[in-house]
């Protein structure tokens, strides 16, 4: 529910439209959501060979990673940053736009920290002083 709630409207036009970067990795037309799916991809081919996982947390997180792209780099010639993503960047808007959509949704679980604390993990090494502790690995339910 919460991805369908996030990729709709012009906001999923937007992901299907953006470059993932500006210069780099999927920096072309479309490159988000390609860069989307193929992490989706392995990390699905990843998770499935492991017992425990939780595949829609790892499609989730997958999705979701980069979504704060869709506002820090435009589609328009020579994808230039925009005005948010200069000072805000797309990791916090990434949690933001996260955050915002499940609160719309009302949704207070375990799994909705797990998104969030996975999506902040991949960034944490360049989160100068910010750490996260698991006390279970990333994506396998607790039992």
């Amino acid at each position: 529910m919460l991805l369908e709630n996030i990729f709709q409207g012009e906001f999923y036009a937007k992901f299907l439209q953006n470059p993932a970067g500006t210069k780099l990795h999927h920096a072309y037309l479309g490159g988000l959501f390609q860069h989307g799916v193929d992490v989706t991809k392995l990390a699905v081919a990843m998770g499935e060979q492991i017992d425990g996982v939780n595949l829609d947390l790892i499609i989730a997180g997958s999705l979701l990673h980069d979504i704060g792209k869709v506002q820090e780099i435009s589609a328009d010639f020579g994808f230039p940053y925009t005005t948010s993503g200069r000072f805000v960047g797309h990791i916090a808007l990434t949690v933001l736009i996260v955050q915002k959509k499940a609160e719309e949704l009302m949704t207070v679980s375990i799994q909705r920290l797990i998104i969030k604390k996975n999506l902040l993990q991949k960034y944490k090494k360049k989160m100068i002083g910010y750490q996260i502790k698991y006390e279970f690995p990333l994506f396998v339910q607790e039992k």
